[in-house]
């Protein structure tokens, strides 16, 4: 049964060819490859992630391709190909995308949303859609896409594609960064807490 956040994820990519790096059990890679013929090229760091990846494929009779390296490194991407990079922080994410040929691209980070689409955008890539859920806690995937576009630090903040279909689960999320904040405001230092009124002064107008 593939969780929530791991369909999300495939409902996202458009290209024939997948490269899921981290791809831990490579559950992804297992049901866009035998529900949408994709070609999926699963690869982890872990040679445990490796070996259970190579277990999972064969028990579903699976056509992906498992690869042990670290990251993209010395893997040319092919045309028509979307990475997928899911469960990482942001700094790794950066670092594994940095001076890599990518059309498409789809992220979803543990923490520093916010961190992941200046820098990515700053890469020379464009938001083209944006999915939050919840799924014991919320995350958000971000899909880019080769090329260049200006954003407000708003939108870097709140996510342009998010605050334009504003659902519910966006709404909620919100909230609780809101209340977050609020609960905390006595914590910070005086330089932490001049952006954290900052992005509580964004999400109330965005609510």
């Amino acid at each position: 049964m593939l969780s929530k956040r791991l369909k999300t994820i495939a409902n996202l990519v458009d290209t024939k060819n997948v490269y899921d790096v981290g791809c831990d059990h490579a559950l992804l890679d297992i049901y866009l490859s035998n529900n949408f013929n994709k070609n999926c090229i699963a690869i982890d760091i872990s040679e445990e992630c490796v070996l259970k990846a190579k277990k999972n494929i064969e028990k579903n009779n699976s056509n992906v391709k498992v690869i042990l390296n670290n990251g993209l490194e010395n893997i040319n991407i092919l045309p028509d190909s979307t990475v997928i990079i899911s469960g990482m922080g942001t700094k790794n994410i950066i670092k594994i995308i940095n001076k890599k040929n990518i059309d498409n691209l789809i992220c979803q980070s543990n923490k520093n949303i916010y961190e992941l689409r200046k820098n990515v955008c700053k890469l020379g890539y464009f938001i083209i859609d944006e999915e939050i859920i919840f799924e014991d806690k919320y995350y958000i995937i971000i899909k880019f896409k080769k090329g260049l576009k200006k954003y407000t630090e708003n939108e870097l903040l709140l996510g342009p594609t998010l605050s334009f279909k504003k659902d519910e689960t966006y709404i909620k999320y919100l909230n609780e960064l809101k209340n977050n904040i609020e609960k905390n405001i006595n914590k910070y230092d005086e330089n932490k807490l001049q952006r954290q009124l900052q992005i509580l002064n964004i999400i109330k107008k965005e609510l």
